[in-house]
């Protein structure tokens, strides 16, 4: 009876074991540090007219941290995220000779939902102010 006891002991720990550890997702995709998007614009008559549209960059925590915006091939404008925390809390837009072309703020409430997005031109004057309302199930 003693065998039977400990043979029914060490299968519970061992797949009580197992379980746990089939339970730990193990990413094998790598962290992305950056995604470049291409265009091919077709209806102009384009031939090999695949054109950079846009790339992105991320930090290791996989949140977009600068942004730019091409236009026919050519840099329009890059994008600049600052984060508090897990959640954006300011963005900074450049033309491409590194002159401010707007600034956004973020603001959350109590749950981590954002409640307003605030946009200043250069001279940090209100340009634009987004206000959003969030209804819950109870």
């Amino acid at each position: 009876m003693k065998k039977s006891f400990k043979y029914l002991v060490l299968c519970t720990v061992m797949s009580f074991s197992l379980s746990t550890f089939a339970q730990q997702k193990k990413s094998d995709k790598p962290t992305e540090k950056s995604r470049t998007e291409y265009v091919e614009k077709l209806d102009r008559g384009d031939v090999g007219g695949k054109k950079i549209s846009s790339k992105i960059e991320y930090n290791e925590k996989g949140k977009e941290v600068k942004e730019y915006d091409y236009k026919d091939g050519k840099l329009e404008k890059y994008t600049v995220y600052t984060y508090l925390g897990n959640k954006k809390s300011e963005d900074k837009t450049y033309s491409p000779d590194n002159k401010l072309i707007s600034r956004t703020e973020y603001s959350y409430n109590a749950n981590g939902d954002r409640i307003k997005k605030t946009t200043y031109n250069a001279a940090g004057k209100v340009i634009k102010i987004n206000t959003y309302v969030y209804e819950y199930y109870e």
